[in-house]
């Protein structure tokens, strides 16, 4: 494997990399990997709270892997206002961003912007930045793995942003992501990268200059 690759699972992720150039701690490491392994995990981490990194070395595993299960592919956003601020979202007990399923024929981009729309009641929106795209697999019925699209976006129509609750989204709120503690919101391991991704886009922009930029974005 030429790259590293990820893939989330509740508050675990499986990294596929060659051993020697992982740099981390591993807490498992897969050398021989099959479909009746990876589902043996999948059942041991169900149980863990604590977050685990699983490291899978074998060539072509990350590609084989993808085999193995149905994938979705979904479109999400971290949502700014003109202050600057992020919103998120809380679902199912967890600090999350809005995202969800593609529509058939819909862009990844298109798709994000309606979720967002319709999972807080946010309008106006316009893209700002393609983020990276996320991977992570959950059981619904039978296993899947969901590949979404994340943006950075501004909403020029917030002020009555609500929850979607027929979605399991029971609250919302804007917050200073130079102030929140990234590492400890009770989030997923995923959104919890997004968020760093954001965060490192409002600090290249800086609080004022990301204004400017979302205020130009808007002419």
């Amino acid at each position: 494997m030429g790259q590293n690759y990820k893939i989330f699972f509740r508050r675990h992720v499986l990294i596929f990399c060659d051993s020697e150039r992982f740099d981390g701690e591993a807490h498992v490491v897969i050398n021989d990997m099959n479909k009746e392994v990876i589902l043996s995990l999948f059942r041991h981490l169900r149980r863990l709270k604590k977050p685990r990194t699983v490291l899978i070395t074998e060539v072509d595993a990350y590609e084989r892997f993808q085999t193995y299960f149905k994938t979705i592919v979904a479109g999400g956003g971290g949502v700014y206002n003109a202050k600057g601020e992020l919103l998120l979202i809380h679902r199912l007990g967890n600090w999350d961003l809005p995202k969800g399923k593609l529509e058939k024929g819909e862009s990844p981009s298109v798709g994000a912007m309606r979720e967002v729309e319709e999972e807080c009641n946010v309008f106006d929106l316009k893209i700002l930045m393609k983020l990276d795209t996320t991977l992570h697999i959950y059981f619904q019925k039978k296993w899947m793995i969901k590949r979404t699209h994340w943006y950075a976006m501004h909403s020029g129509r917030h002020k009555q942003a609500k929850p979607q609750l027929e979605e399991d989204i029971d609250d919302l709120k804007w917050v200073k992501i130079k102030r929140l503690n990234i590492e400890k919101l009770d989030t997923y391991t995923s959104i919890r990268e997004v968020l760093y991704e954001l965060r490192q886009f409002s600090e290249d922009t800086g609080n004022n200059r990301l204004r400017e930029k979302l205020n130009r974005e808007l002419l």
